[in-house]
């Protein structure tokens, strides 16, 4: 008999290297082998080390959707961003080399996914199917808000919303006949929850057909990380973000 599926879903890097290293190194741990890895975009943007980042993940993840700061880096729209996103932005576009142009590019080709893993039926997306890019779905939101979204992925032949960029974890699961959850693995490298270690989710998939859903958090060196963002001349709010999980 085939073993169980194990799955790793990541969001919101933000050029976090040491974040991004230590939920690996967790994930490793709690499920041994990897089958699949799912980037939900912002790989980089506020953090200091946006080449790293970006050459490890094409690497390591299997599949990658675009967010709002890989779209602003290779077009220059800055619509809906705060100043300090903006700011680190500018300065990540100056410090990108070549092949972390080349696969930005790549990565913005490709503003959702649609899969299926074993019997999950995905839809992945930064933000939501209502705006791939900026919307945010947090976990104070409605039923009747999430039911919505649910119900737009149902046309793409889809039971499973995977999304990003509240960098707060979340799961939603619809209780009626119509059925269906939304999943939020929070943040690596820039989490907003108040716990300032790396998050992320894994699910489990056993061959009889359960699934086993959990939050896994990684502390990592974030006072050496935000010397890094200082060192950089990056605004020391990013500093404190990381320190606090602010």
């Amino acid at each position: 008999m085939a073993g169980s599926t194990k799955i790793l879903v990541i969001s919101d890097i933000h050029s976090n290297l040491p974040a991004y290293r230590a939920i690996w190194t967790k994930a490793r741990e709690i499920l041994g082998q990897i089958d699949y890895s799912i980037c939900l975009g912002d790989i980089i943007g506020y953090g200091p080390h946006p080449n790293e980042v970006l050459h490890t993940v094409v690497r390591e993840c299997d599949i990658i959707v675009a967010g709002n700061h890989e779209h602003a880096a290779i077009f220059g729209k800055y619509d809906g961003l705060n100043k300090y996103a903006i700011e680190a932005i500018k300065w990540t576009e100056q410090v990108l080399d070549e092949k972390s142009r080349q696969i930005l590019e790549m990565i913005n080709k490709f503003q959702f996914a649609r899969f299926h893993v074993e019997n999950l039926e995905i839809f992945a997306c930064h933000g939501s199917p209502k705006n791939l890019l900026m919307d945010y779905v947090f976990p104070k939101d409605s039923e009747a808000r999430k039911n919505e979204l649910l119900d737009m992925i149902y046309g793409h032949g889809a039971n499973v919303l995977m999304v990003g960029h509240t960098h707060v974890p979340m799961i939603y699961q619809r209780n009626d006949d119509v059925g269906g959850i939304i999943l939020n693995p929070g943040s690596v490298g820039q989490p907003r929850d108040g716990i300032p270690k790396a998050s992320a989710m894994t699910i489990i998939i056993e061959p009889e057909g359960d699934i086993q859903i959990d939050w896994i958090r990684a502390a990592y060196p974030t006072i050496e990380v935000a010397r890094d963002i200082r060192e950089a001349g990056l605004p020391e709010w990013l500093a404190e973000r990381v320190l606090f999980g602010l």
